[in-house]
């Protein structure tokens, strides 16, 4: 994955937004949270070494953004910065799990792992997402076969999950 990115210090969420009579491509820069900037992300390809995993690996391949390591000696908050706004969840059970995100491209279009018990769905980062985005003028939209429709972030704070079916990639 390092060939093709060379900035640990965001990643770009791409979408492809279809709407009732126009297709859009919206693009959202996404960062650790402000106390945590000093933290590369971790951009991974297929794994997710030294982060929880994600749920859904089945659904591989897939592009992992990790937040804070396993390691990480902090405690207590976990998000990410959407186009420079924290997004800051509070860990109530006090783990040093890491926030991650993973686009799942799903080839073989299997089907969701169910939520576990205690687990919260929550959209907060698929609204921020959609709230702060730019429109990507034509001329740079991206070929199709690089987005994919399913993805999943996880959240430690409170067992936090989402999931969903929606056009992204990251670039």
């Amino acid at each position: 994955m390092s060939a093709f990115h060379d900035d640990s210090s965001q990643v770009l969420f791409r979408q492809l937004l279809l709407g009732e009579s126009a297709v859009y491509h919206i693009e959202t820069r996404i960062e650790q949270i402000t106390p945590y900037e000093s933290v590369p992300l971790s951009i991974q390809f297929n794994s997710h070494v030294g982060y929880p995993s994600p749920r859904n690996t089945h659904m591989s391949p897939y592009l992992f953004v990790g937040f804070k390591p396993e390691s990480s000696s902090a405690v207590g908050l976990e998000g990410w910065k959407v186009e420079g706004f924290d997004i800051i969840l509070n860990d109530c059970v006090g783990t040093q799990r890491s926030s991650y995100l993973a686009v799942l491209f799903n080839y073989n279009m299997s089907a969701y792992s169910p939520y576990l018990n205690g687990d919260s769905y929550n959209k907060i980062f698929l609204r921020a997402a959609f709230w702060n985005s730019d429109i990507i003028p034509e001329d740079d939209w991206m070929p199709g076969e690089f987005f994919a429709a399913n993805y999943e972030t996880g959240y430690s704070g409170c067992a936090m999950y989402t999931r969903l079916d929606l056009i992204a990639t990251m670039a």
